[in-house]
């Protein structure tokens, strides 16, 4: 019993981890390969049951609520069906390239892999390959404008303000009637 309590406050000190750096050194001794600079504003349970079945490369953003699936328990059926003998699991890899954001509350399914400097939209459910430079976005997720098409539409609509408090940021918006 007390090993059983011990565990239960180990997971839920884990899942309080805040620092989005902390998360994939975390991630990582789970077995997650993670490349350096990467961070995870999801939380710590956000690859699922086999976060060594994921890959993502240097200098990622996983925003909030992002899931990772590598495996799908409708396989289930096919046990109940006697198709396959019960015990067995249907695994796939997830890679994700380096310089990619992928939005909050986005899905990313078994065997996808997202190329170099993509952006997944919120909310998008990734059941496909996207190509190295993409935006993507939807459900399922569809390329929708390569990444210098992006720059070009927000390009005119950045500021800096990236590291400003709370306050500062309020007052620089207020200042430039953004």
């Amino acid at each position: 019993m007390f090993k059983k309590i011990k565990g239960v406050i180990k997971h839920l000190k884990n899942a309080l981890i805040t620092d989005p750096y902390k998360k994939a050194e975390y991630l990582r001794k789970k077995g997650a390969k993670i490349g350096k600079g990467t961070r995870f504003l999801s939380n710590t349970d956000c690859l699922g049951s086999e976060p060594y079945l994921v890959e993502i490369g240097e200098d990622c953003l996983i925003s909030t609520g992002v899931l990772f699936s590598t495996h799908d328990g409708s396989i289930k059926v096919l046990h109940g069906l006697g198709k396959l003998p019960r015990g067995t699991d249907f695994l796939e890899r997830i890679v994700v390239g380096n310089n990619c954001f992928i939005g909050a509350r986005s899905l990313v399914l078994k065997g996808v892999k997202i190329g170099d400097n993509c952006i997944i939209g919120a909310g998008s459910v990734v059941t496909k390959d996207i190509p190295i430079n993409s935006v993507a976005a939807g459900v399922p997720a569809k390329v929708i404008c390569d990444i210098n098409s992006y720059y070009e539409k927000v390009k005119d609509k950045t500021y800096p303000t990236a590291g400003m408090s709370f306050e500062e940021k309020k007052e620089y918006c207020e200042t430039h009637s953004i």
